[in-house]
């Protein structure tokens, strides 16, 4: 392996580090755990993550630049997220459910639209082909989630919901206690910033936690 690559949201640019601004979208934190990890292993670090976006952006910059020669480390994001091309500007844009006030196709699509089982569908489908890309591929990747309704079983979860959730499980990797790293952060009781963004201190416990796994990956 030749790098590290990490996709996903502000969870893995680094919001709220302190090498990140929070309003900074020019240089993602070289303090996350993906980073600290790629430093540790001595290995090039490159991050394609945004914050604020859907996993279909994510998605997009998985296909768009993981590789065979990388460790592709993916965090998807929340479920409610909307990723949409907008046809005005002509760029792709993500709908928030917070912070929205000013927007009018997030107020449209969370009204009129939106719901925890169009959420599931959608967002279980994008990560299954996006495994089956990578897999077809053979491409390395190591995935994780920080919205546990993906995997609710549960509530709005017909046969065609859990059959995607059931070949999906294998695929994460959980934090202990089958946690995400927000969770597990706050029973760890460390600092986390007021934008819900575990601060230095949980992404170094973090890459403590992932480095022999991502060392034995990186190395096959």
């Amino acid at each position: 392996m030749k790098a590290i690559k990490a996709f996903g949201d502000s969870f893995f640019y680094g919001s709220d580090l302190k090498d990140c601004p929070p309003d900074s979208l020019v240089d993602p934190s070289q303090l996350t755990w993906p980073a600290l990890i790629a430093k540790e292993l001595d290995l090039k670090y490159r991050c394609f993550a945004k914050p604020g976006v859907g996993n279909s952006w994510i998605a997009q910059k998985i296909l768009n630049h993981a590789d065979e020669n990388s460790l592709n480390i993916i965090l998807w994001t929340w479920i409610d997220r909307w990723d949409y091309y907008n046809i005005i500007n002509n760029h792709w844009q993500t709908a928030r459910p917070t912070g929205t006030e000013d927007n009018a196709y997030a107020n449209m699509w969370y009204k009129y639209f939106q719901s925890e089982l169009m959420d599931k569908w959608n967002n279980l489908s994008i990560i299954y082909s996006t495994i089956s890309y990578l897999k077809q591929h053979n491409i390395p990747y190591i995935f994780h989630i920080m919205d546990e309704l993906l995997l609710d079983p549960i509530h709005h979860a017909p046969p065609y919901v859990t059959k995607l959730q059931d070949d999906i499980r294998n695929e994460l990797q959980r934090f202990p206690y089958e946690t995400t790293f927000l969770t597990w952060s706050q029973m760890n009781d460390f600092e986390i910033s007021e934008n819900l963004h575990p601060l230095e201190e949980a992404h170094k416990a973090a890459a403590e936690l992932w480095l022999k796994e991502y060392n034995l990956l990186q190395q096959k």
